[in-house]
């Protein structure tokens, strides 16, 4: 196949419309990987675009990881054994509401301005494409792949105007030999276009939005004009959904009025559907906005995003009018879609259950310090930091206050809360009712995402944990214990250690599977934590929804006996664990 980008998409020569759909192979199990691609072809997409999330495959400085669930390389293989072109976008920062935008959290561990030519960023991007690139550059068009277009930079327009940093990320990538035509995505208006584009570097610009087509693409051809430019229009992301927030309504869009819009669409250029399969933020790898409007608001562990698919795979009736408009436009008879089940599991109750307190030295090595440290100076990424003071209160001033702490804190006194503190309302005061004087201080402290986009996404802003401290009648107290917890392993719990009632539990559950088949964990009434199913975190729950059911992939069941753990961080002692069939919104 021979790709080339003039006036037109041309495919051996042909003028090609471009249809395109998002799949997020990091965000999807790879059993799920062959249904996701196939039902964009079954629905008449010719394309698939994938971000590369760097934190995903580099967790740790030079420790990178492309096997497994990791194995970009077999996504693309069987991308290409389908028949699907493909649009990479390997830029080191992707926002797509997903942990610092894909940017690693072991960056905030040394000086560094983000998405500039600072050296120390530049560096460690120029070693995470050193192992990238020779995974992707095989898979070129021009070496016989499927890969047909690599992104530069994502949404840099409404971020920075640095054109300097856009041309070493350019020649960056060229010089690691990648031939493929290069573009750009931003929003649709002149600022954005102009901050983020490079036409003296030969990068394609093309826009991102969920409306009015004509206003937007009329400003790509206007920036076309202003730069005597001949490319053909395309919406790099068409928003055919949208993603949610914790307590919120989940926010939806009407086939019929989606269906219109993107006629529209290509009535004038090419469409990448975002999302076609949005899939789940496993772990701890959901973002979060944040904004001087709205203040911080992290994201949901569900990206169903509302998109073409749900967040199991399956077509959506969004999904079937498209479809059956692609039939008719292509003049062809489209081949069925793959529909998978989820089996409900039944009623599991608890084997064990144990104090998550009263194991944090099983789990992991104090850290002393005087003053509290941050998750980056404690070299932690994800998950939360306890912090113990090691001497008992001594001043019987009952009147505390938390100082620049992020995200979530709750503080107990000898194993009773006194306090829940969000970003919202941190440093507001807090007392005990009782005495303090001889009595344990304790602050569990979450990281509940790192911001994805917008300005408040540098240094400053990201680190978490105890960044100021916890103050008693004004003055901060010291000499402190911390213990981190990334749940990462936790095979060295205790179960004989009885449970603290009102404090952070750890449920075990055994289900025997003959069969591995995927499910949904119905998480309604238990407050809020992680799910472990034989070690591998699902994500987050939170049962102010919108969504309380953790979508479990039939990837991280084994046959025989599986292990389930619950983290429950709120003291909530729940006696069952209930599957179900499909998701649950409240």
């Amino acid at each position: 196949m021979k790709f080339e980008v003039r006036d037109a998409f041309l495919v051996d020569g042909a003028p090609t419309k471009l249809i395109s759909g998002a799949v997020h192979y990091f965000r999807i199990a790879p059993c799920k990987w062959y249904q996701s691609l196939a039902n964009l072809k079954a629905m008449g997409g010719n394309t698939v675009e994938t971000y590369i999330p760097w934190n995903f495959h580099e967790p740790k400085r030079s420790v990178f990881d492309f096997s497994g669930w990791h194995d970009l390389n077999r996504f693309l293989i069987e991308a290409e054994e389908l028949g699907l072109m493909v649009i990479i976008r390997p830029s080191p920062y992707i926002c797509a509401e997903w942990e610092f935008g894909g940017l690693p959290a072991w960056l905030l561990r040394r000086p560094v301005r983000i998405r500039t030519t600072d050296i120390n960023y530049m560096e460690a991007v120029t070693a995470y494409y050193q192992h990238l690139m020779p995974i992707l550059v095989p898979h070129q068009v021009t070496q016989g792949g499927g890969v047909i277009m690599m992104q530069v930079e994502n949404e840099y327009g409404s971020y920075g105007s640095d054109q300097k940093y856009i041309k070493a990320l350019t020649n960056l990538m060229r010089a690691q030999g990648v031939d493929v035509p290069l573009f750009t995505a931003d929003g649709g208006w002149q600022a954005a276009l102009e901050a983020g584009g490079a036409p003296d570097l030969g990068l394609i610009p093309t826009v991102n939005f969920g409306s009015e087509p004509d206003l937007n693409f009329d400003a790509l051809q206007t920036f076309h004009r202003r730069n005597r430019l001949r490319y053909p229009l395309m919406c790099m992301e068409f928003w055919d959904g949208w993603f949610n927030q914790w307590g919120n309504s989940v926010i939806r869009r009407s086939p019929k009025e989606t269906l219109a819009t993107v006629k529209a669409v290509l009535s004038r250029g090419s469409i990448n559907f975002y999302m076609f399969h949005g899939g789940t933020n496993f772990g701890f790898m959901n973002g979060a906005n944040d904004s001087t409007e709205d203040g911080y608001q992290p994201q949901v562990t569900s990206y169903d995003y509302d998109g073409l698919l749900t967040e199991q795979g399956n077509p959506t009736l969004k999904y079937q009018v498209i479809r059956d408009y692609l039939e008719e436009q292509l003049h062809r008879e489209l081949p069925q879609p793959i529909v998978s089940q989820a089996r409900d599991y039944g009623v599991l109750r608890p084997k064990q259950r144990t104090s998550l307190f009263a194991n944090l030295n099983n789990l992991t090595a104090p850290r002393v310090s005087n003053s509290p440290l941050t998750m980056t100076e404690l070299d932690q990424d994800y998950g939360c930091v306890v912090y113990q003071r090691r001497e008992p209160l001594e001043e019987n001033t009952a009147h505390f206050q938390l100082i620049d702490t992020a995200d979530r804190a709750q503080v107990f006194l000898d194993g009773t809360r006194i306090a829940i503190r969000t970003r919202a309302n941190m440093e507001d005061s807090f007392f005990s009712s009782e005495s303090v004087v001889g009595r344990r201080l304790t602050v569990l402290v979450e990281n509940t995402g790192r911001t994805n986009y917008g300005p408040r996404m540098g240094q400053v802003y990201q680190s978490k944990g105890m960044r100021g401290g916890i103050r008693q009648n004004l003055a901060f107290l010291y000499d402190w214990n911390q213990y981190v917890l990334d749940f990462r392993d936790i095979s060295k719990l205790d179960y004989d250690l009885p449970e603290v009632p009102g404090t952070p539990t750890v449920t075990k559950f055994e289900l025997f599977i003959d069969q591995p088949q995927e499910t949904f964990i119905n998480m309604t009434k238990w407050g809020r934590g992680i799910v472990l199913i034989n070690g591998l975190n699902l994500g987050r729950f939170w049962d102010i929804g919108p969504y309380v059911t953790l979508f479990a992939p039939a990837d991280v069941f084994q046959i025989g006996v599986n292990q389930i753990e619950v983290v429950q961080l709120e003291g909530r002692m729940i006696q069952k664990l209930q599957f179900s069939e499909k998701p649950v919104e409240i």
